[in-house]
């Protein structure tokens, strides 16, 4: 695959990675493989490292993709030299450490984006907070509605008479309407409680 062809593929990577889908394309570039991490530091994404080999390629949009703090960066960046891996940073930089040494300049690069996309990060999550805060001054309620009888689906309430009559157990009940067991809990506790 091309850089060019990759950069095409940025506005659709995008797109996958705002619906928060957790995705590792694995694929073959001239008999190398080429992780495609859209996702944060996952289980996945670790799984991913753990078993790529020395000369493969983790490809990536941003350094804030990789990790949430500039501790997990480092790591990974030490964990991508030990193994002598390549991340390709689309449209920014690729840090090569097939000889097991990573060039100063762009470890510093490195690094400064992930102190960037740390503080980002921190900046959202207090105005988050800050916000959160100032609504609830002014007497919004925050968080989810506690749920009523009203909000009982009717496929719950049709198949109902039948678990109390021990026809069906939890399990069945929560198979038949389509719900998990613990929503099935939370409805026979509003109902029932």
């Amino acid at each position: 695959m091309t850089s060019s062809r990759i950069g095409n593929n940025k506005a659709v990577l995008s797109q996958i990675i705002n619906r928060n889908i957790f995705i590792v394309l694995l694929l073959n570039v001239r008999l190398k493989t080429a992780f495609f991490v859209v996702c944060r530091l996952t289980a996945l994404f670790l799984l991913c490292l753990e078993q790529a080999e020395e000369g493969d390629s983790i490809i990536t949009l941003e350094v804030s993709r990789l990790a949430r703090s500039t501790k997990q960066l480092c790591e990974i960046i030490e964990t991508i030299k030990a193994k002598r891996l390549r991340l390709v940073i689309v449209g920014s930089i690729t840090v090569d450490c097939s000889n097991g040494q990573i060039d100063p300049v762009t470890n510093a690069f490195i690094q400064m984006s992930g102190v960037f996309a740390e503080l980002e990060l921190r900046i959202i999550r207090e105005r988050v907070r800050s916000g959160m805060a100032n609504a609830k001054a002014k007497g919004a309620k925050i968080g989810r509605p506690p749920a009523t009888a009203d909000d009982i689906p009717a496929v719950f309430l049709r198949h109902y008479p039948a678990f109390k009559n021990k026809r069906l157990n939890v399990s069945e009940l929560a198979r038949v309407c389509d719900l998990s067991r613990t929503t099935v809990y939370k409805y026979l506790n509003l109902l029932e409680g």
